[in-house]
């Protein structure tokens, strides 16, 4: 593996664990930086994927309610991945 894959795949780790720990309600301290399409497409994924597990763990949720929310979660990964080229990995 070359010195850029193994940088890139660092980075994608630590990302990706920044974005866990934040879906988990851990607070992070992280700064987004990136055209104004990519915040937006990074932000909608993140808060669709908190929404769809938020659903999932409320006691009262509704196939209907928590199928709304994976609808939500599609989307928002579907434009994530046309913005960035990689699938949404949560």
């Amino acid at each position: 593996m070359d010195e850029k894959s193994k940088n890139t795949k660092t980075f994608e780790k630590i990302f990706f664990a920044v974005i866990s720990s934040w879906l988990l309600g851990r607070p992070t301290n992280t700064k987004v930086q990136g055209s104004q399409e990519e915040v937006d497409a990074l932000m909608a994924a993140l808060l669709a994927s908190k929404n769809f597990q938020d659903e999932l763990n409320k006691p009262d949720a509704s196939i209907e309610s928590v199928t709304v929310k994976l609808g939500a979660k599609h989307l928002s990964a579907s434009h994530f991945e046309s913005v960035f080229g990689v699938s949404w990995p949560l």
